[in-house]
């Protein structure tokens, strides 16, 4: 009987980037970031904003399914990267990618500078471009 070595996201060992959970507390930048919009975020931060959320954000689309975000607060995420940093370079804006929910620190309703426009993001989360998990291709008609 062979044993196999599992990898855990919770023992990425801390560089000097990696946002520290330790103390994040929900929608913490909200109130911080009220009468400004984010132009660029720095290093290898990325701002993902939620795509599979269902109407009133407290719910996850999985297959069709409403699922209530507190039954599973460690879920999978899927989201569009709407800004990175520059040491960001394995995805670009607009990337869909999927991340663990308990990884990074959400946001809801922020301003973006996107060129001479201010975009809202209604809920989203900065979260390290080394915890993205992987891009996705959107399947049309899904």
């Amino acid at each position: 009987m062979t044993t196999q070595n599992t990898a855990s996201i919770d023992a990425i060992a801390p560089s000097e980037s990696l946002i520290d959970l330790s103390k994040a507390h929900d929608d913490s930048l909200d109130s911080a970031l009220m009468g400004y919009a984010i132009e660029s975020v720095e290093d290898d931060i990325v701002l993902i904003e939620f795509v599979d959320e269902f109407e009133q954000g407290n719910e996850i689309i999985r297959g069709g399914i409403v699922v209530p975000k507190n039954a599973n607060p460690r879920a999978w995420r899927v989201g569009k990267i709407v800004l990175q940093g520059s040491k960001a370079t394995n995805t670009e804006k607009g990337d869909f990618v999927t991340f663990p929910n308990n990884m990074g620190i959400p946001v809801s309703n922020i301003m973006i500078k996107e060129g001479k426009n201010y975009v809202n993001i209604s809920k989203g989360q900065f979260i390290n471009a080394q915890r993205i998990f992987g891009k996705l291709h959107k399947i049309k008609n899904s």
